[in-house]
């Protein structure tokens, strides 16, 4: 907890007590206990951890699904979460269109019954400096004995902070670590990324705005676009726990999905983004005869590397250009 406010009688601004000094050996001696891991590998409790990416990376729905995975004791990414009190504030979505994202993420990831651990706070409107709005979610958060708090997304207490200028930044950061110090609980947000071709940079590089925002946090996560089309590398810089390989995660909606077989060094270049077409699809309908719809994903996917979820944009395309027919759950090349 914070350390004990030291009151001056004379009505002077209080003071924190501060630690005393001690000797390494006496350090040593100390009965210290690592804090207990919330995310097997990545997130301690009493740390602060960002999630960065470019817009549109799906950072909202990533949080959201670790926001379920922590509240239910299931896997985020792949790793293991600890059953756990989370508090997800949105600061940015409709209230209707959150409760959509939450039911869709629960029932992709199987999860029976309610989620009494996980709670929302809908902010939409109520943006403002974080300073303001620290006493109301200690005394909120505190209630509710919460292990992890997300915010999504942090420059929504912002204020009229310069997000390029470290000294600002810092302060802002060093609000969230008071939350963390006197709630003994996480604190993990998200940002974006600069504008620009993220790939060309080193992962700690990438986050938009001054130095701060990537020097601070105890863990960076960042998602930035692979060259295959809906994926994302997954780079991680932990302060506190062993180096976690980068990986590849691709968009199946509602979730991202961890993909093994993909190189996460293959990140997308400006420019080089391939634009699936409608005749990349349709040329793989035999001559004779037709398929199903999912036999023609499966041959979209074996032999054009085309995901789903563009499959089927493609072929509402191709079914609106009379380019293919359907008979009898059968497609057939006009």
């Amino acid at each position: 907890m914070r350390p004990p406010i030291v009151e001056n009688p004379d009505g002077t601004p209080a003071k924190i007590q501060l630690p005393p000094i001690c000797s390494i050996d006496d350090f040593f001696e100390q009965r210290l206990v690592e804090p207990p891991q919330l995310v097997e590998g990545v997130l301690h409790t009493g740390t602060k951890m960002i999630l960065g990416g470019g817009s549109k990376s799906f950072k909202t729905w990533t949080l959201m699904d670790m926001a379920v995975a922590l509240a239910t004791g299931g896997k985020w990414l792949n790793f293991q979460c600890t059953e756990s009190k989370v508090l997800f504030i949105n600061m940015e979505i409709l209230p209707w269109f959150a409760r959509k994202r939450f039911e869709d993420i629960k029932i992709a990831k199987r999860v029976i019954g309610k989620m009494p651990n996980l709670h929302v706070w809908n902010l939409r409107g109520y943006a403002a400096d974080i300073e303001k709005l620290e006493q109301h979610l200690i005394a909120g958060a505190e209630a509710g004995g919460y292990k992890t708090i997300i915010l999504d997304p942090v420059y929504k207490v912002q204020g009229a902070r310069d997000e390029n200028s470290n000294g600002d930044i810092s302060e802002l950061l060093n609000a969230l670590e008071r939350i963390t110090v006197e709630l003994e609980a996480a604190v993990v947000f998200g940002h974006h990324f600069a504008k620009g071709n993220a790939s060309g940079k080193y992962a700690i590089d990438r986050m938009s705005g001054a130095g701060a925002w990537a020097r601070d946090p105890d863990t960076i996560i960042t998602m930035t676009p692979h060259k295959e089309e809906d994926c994302f590398t997954v780079e991680f810089i932990l302060r506190n726990q062993s180096p976690v390989e980068s990986f590849v995660v691709r968009r199946e909606h509602p979730l991202m999905v961890r993909v093994d077989d993909l190189d996460p060094n293959e990140l997308r270049e400006p420019g080089k983004k391939k634009t699936r077409t409608v005749d990349e699809i349709v040329y793989l309908l035999p001559d004779s005869g037709g398929v199903t719809a999912t036999e023609w994903m499966r041959l979209a996917s074996e032999r054009e590397g085309i995901h789903k979820t563009r499959f089927y944009e493609l072929k509402k395309i191709a079914h609106d250009k009379g380019k293919v027919k359907e008979v009898d759950g059968k497609i057939y090349a006009i």
